[in-house]
């Protein structure tokens, strides 16, 4: 799973030069991690309904991507595969990969700590019902496609920077007016952070050009890495402090990405190579 998710996003990366097309494009493409975090949920609830074992949902959510795969075979993708495997080998900007790894690692971290903590937050701290809590998360996931939908249907001619800085601001200010007791918030923080990831996906291709699958690829390893380490911190501080406390874990890393973004990406000294 983790590498057909590298794989299409360096699908995406090189199918257009045009940057705004291109964030459009990735847009679209992660609006269907939003759909898919939003449906999923209810299709093996209705599954469940119908008498279904768990394992009959996997199975049949299956279905669909081996689809996917039989579309792919006919895809035909700009540049050759000596040329990938050409940057693949020879162009390694550590220093940009590991500034552009952090930034995303920070980000994801908090998308997954809304992920997998809002219902518990909204049912132990909010006094909410469970029906409630899921509706909350829901609600997060719904805003999260909205904001990605309507990111790829409508093109910005706003810098990536610019779109990127007010994203995150955007997101840690609604994440903090959620932890002051408006659970709204949390959703409206769904809509703020949508854009966030796809548009540095496609600056980063923008800046590392034929390095971007290189690049990716150690994103993707390092945001693997930092779920791990968010789950681990934000379980300790859970058990520490309780949970209230504990989500703050969210507006810290915001707070670090922006500051991290905003100082820029590291120039490369001389040739790079393992």
């Amino acid at each position: 799973m983790g590498g057909s998710g590298l794989l299409v996003n360096v699908l995406v990366a090189a199918s257009t030069a045009e940057t705004s097309l291109r964030r459009r494009l990735f847009a679209g493409l992660h609006a269907c991690y939003g759909v898919a975090s939003f449906l999923a949920p209810l299709i093996v609830n209705a599954l469940a309904s119908a008498g279904c074992d768990w394992r009959w949902a996997f199975a049949l959510l299956g279905v669909a991507p081996l689809g996917a795969v039989l579309v792919s075979l006919r895809t035909q993708v700009s540049g050759s595969a000596s040329e990938w495997r050409e940057a693949f080998v020879d162009s390694k900007p550590w220093r940009r990969t590991l500034w552009y790894a952090s930034v995303c690692t920070l980000y994801v971290a908090v998308e997954t700590l809304l992920q997998t903590r809002l219902v518990q937050y909204g049912r132990d701290v909010l006094g909410q019902s469970s029906e409630s809590a899921n509706f909350l998360l829901s609600g997060f996931f719904l805003a999260f496609f909205v904001g990605r939908f309507i990111f790829t249907a409508i093109p910005l001619k706003h810098s990536s920077t610019a779109i990127l800085t007010t994203s995150g601001v955007v997101s840690l200010g609604f994440y903090l007016v959620g932890l002051m007791g408006h659970p709204w918030a949390f959703v409206l923080t769904g809509l703020g952070c949508s854009v966030f990831y796809p548009c540095m996906m496609a600056l980063l291709t923008d800046e590392l050009g034929r390095s971007t699958a290189f690049a990716m690829s150690w994103c993707q390893t390092l945001q693997s890495i930092g779920c791990i380490v968010m789950h681990i911190a934000v379980g300790a501080l859970t058990d520490l402090f309780g949970l209230p406390r504990a989500m703050l874990f969210g507006p810290v890393c915001l707070i670090m990405m922006i500051a991290l973004f905003l100082a820029g990406s590291p120039r490369e000294n001389g040739p790079q190579s393992i």
